[in-house]
This record gives C-alpha cells, sequence and structure tokens, in this order.
C-alpha cells in the first residue's frame, strides 16, 4: 500500500476523533442532586449541573415538607475536560437509554442521589436510595476531582458495601424463615 493511502486514512481518522469530540462537548448533559432524607430533610444539599463541558455546583433545599424554605447557594462553576467527559460517557454507553434504581433497604436515614446522564442520543437516569452503584462512585470520583473539598458528592466504597452486607443479611433472613416452614 501506498504511503499516500496510509495519510488518508490517517486524516480520516482524525476527522472523525474530532468530530465526535466536539459532538460530545456540546451534546454531553450531566445532572446530580441529592435529596435528603430522615435527618436530612429539607437541609441544602449538592446539586450539580453538566451542560457541554461546563459545569455550575449548588446547594439546593432538594426535599421539604411542603414547598423549599432555603435559597439555594451557589458553590462554584468551571469547565470539565473533554477526557473526563469521554470516561463518563464510556462508563455509561453499555446501558443505553434506561432507568435503574437501587436501594439500601437497611438504612431508614441519608438519601437519595438522582443522576441523569445524556451523550446527546441516550439517556441513562440513576435513583439510588441510600447507597450508589459502581459505575456511579467511579464518575463521582471523576466529578469530585473538579469540585471544592468542602462540596464533594458524597459516593463511597462503604455505601455501596453497606448494601451488599444488607442485602446478604436479609437474604439469610429470608432463607431461615424458608427453612423454618418447610420444617
Amino acid at each position: 500500500m501506498t504511503r499516500q493511502f496510509f495519510i488518508f486514512i490517517f486524516l480520516i481518522f482524525c476527522l472523525v476523533s474530532s468530530g465526535q469530540t466536539t459532538d460530545t462537548s456540546k451534546t454531553f448533559y450531566l445532572k446530580y442532586s441529592f435529596a435528603g432524607l430522615g435527618s436530612n430533610m429539607a437541609t441544602l444539599q449538592t446539586t450539580l449541573r453538566i451542560k457541554g463541558s461546563t459545569y455550575i455546583l449548588t446547594r439546593v433545599q432538594n426535599s421539604y415538607y411542603g414547598q423549599p424554605i432555603l435559597k439555594p447557594d451557589s458553590i462554584s462553576k468551571g469547565t470539565l475536560r473533554l477526557t473526563s467527559i469521554d470516561s463518563i460517557i464510556n462508563i455509561i454507553k453499555p446501558l443505553k437509554d434506561t432507568t435503574i434504581f437501587e436501594s439500601n433497604p437497611c438504612m431508614r436515614s441519608g438519601g437519595i442521589h438522582f443522576i441523569t446522564i445524556s451523550n446527546g442520543k441516550d439517556t441513562v437516569k440513576y435513583e439510588l436510595m441510600n447507597t450508589i452503584t459502581w459505575p456511579i462512585l467511579k464518575i463521582c470520583n471523576i466529578l469530585n476531582s473538579y469540585l471544592p473539598s468542602d462540596n464533594q458528592i458524597w459516593a463511597t466504597e462503604e455505601l455501596i458495601k453497606n448494601t451488599e452486607n444488607c442485602r446478604a443479611h436479609l437474604r439469610k433472613l429470608s432463607d431461615d424463615k424458608k427453612k423454618k416452614s418447610e420444617k
């Protein structure tokens, strides 16, 4: 094959790659909010909105009795690197258009993490009550690298492990009850 052919292929690859990055920077959307439950009810909580590569971080009263009484707090604004956006999209890419609900039934206080992520074609929504998922932990770690240390998204491995332990405990209780009823 000729050198010109390889140059042509390389140029096409460059055009396609740069076109995808530009589209991503225009069509990417992410919204994260946390609604407090129990003792966290009616408190100001982290809310992050990203359109394209620009983010706005606020603290908003996302849960309340009747109507909100606290004014939102503007925290910071900034820009995400395109590589971070691409990493987030790659994490959710296999999910396509879907909504995911997870909960930790052993926890009564805490709150609900609401996350919506769109790449312009597909939208993935998460509603996570007193827990998070491994993909969301990865995404939060990316996002937290841009956020002030005192206003980061509360997402830890401990939340996931607590949920896994809760479910194991509930399965054991259910199995024990089933064994007793079979006797």
